[in-house]
Order: structure tokens, then C-alpha cells, then sequence
């Protein structure tokens, strides 16, 4: 699982175990994936994330062309995971507060 953003973007919070990228600008992107997976097997699945998708996007076509074969990306990012995290937890809450009701 890696983090294609910049440290501020990822200060913010990531996923548990995600390595993070050591760059600043998307320029410095490539460097970085080839100093983290530097002997990684071409084989290995490779999970990538950002904060909208076009980052990881741009990341995976660079890793596809480097050999790697198991590359995904999450679409739309951490906004897109948050915005669907926030829609699951309304819902969980509408279903309890409805059982509640249903029980009185």
C-alpha cells in the first residue's frame, strides 16, 4: 500500500501501514517509487492511493511500464473513500435510529 501524496496531503491522516513517498512535488514521484520498491519482486501487488486518483493514476501507469503487473489504484482517492466511509456510517446510524423506534 503506498501513498503517493506530499507529506502535508498525508499529515493529515493515511492508511495504517502505507508506506509514504518522500516527495514533494508529483515530478519527484518516479524517483521515489523506484527507491521504495527497489528490489521488489515485478510480481509483488501493489496498492496505490491519493487524495483525488489522478496522482495514483499517473503513479501506476509509470509502475505497469517499470514490469509491475498488480497495480491498483483507489478510484477517487481519500476524497472518494471518505465521501463513501461518511454515506456507510449515515446509513448504519438511519438503520439504528429506526430500530430504536421500531422497538419503543
Amino acid at each position: 500500500l503506498i501513498d503517493v501524496r506530499n507529506s502535508f496531503e498525508s499529515a493529515v491522516g493515511r492508511f495504517e501501514g502505507a508506506v509514504q513517498l518522500q516527495c514533494e512535488a508529483y515530478s519527484e514521484t518516479e524517483r521515489a517509487l523506484e527507491e521504495v520498491l527497489r528490489g521488489v519482486p515485478l510480481d509483488t501487488p501493489l496498492m496505490l492511493y491519493c487524495t483525488g486518483g489522478v496522482r495514483c493514476w499517473k503513479a501506476g501507469a509509470v509502475l505497469r511500464k517499470k514490469g509491475f503487473d498488480e497495480v491498483v489504484q483507489l478510484r477517487g482517492g481519500i476524497h472518494a473513500y471518505a465521501a463513501y466511509r461518511h454515506k456507510v456510517e449515515r446509513a448504519d446510524a438511519d438503520t439504528r435510529s429506526n430500530a430504536v423506534r421500531l422497538g419503543e
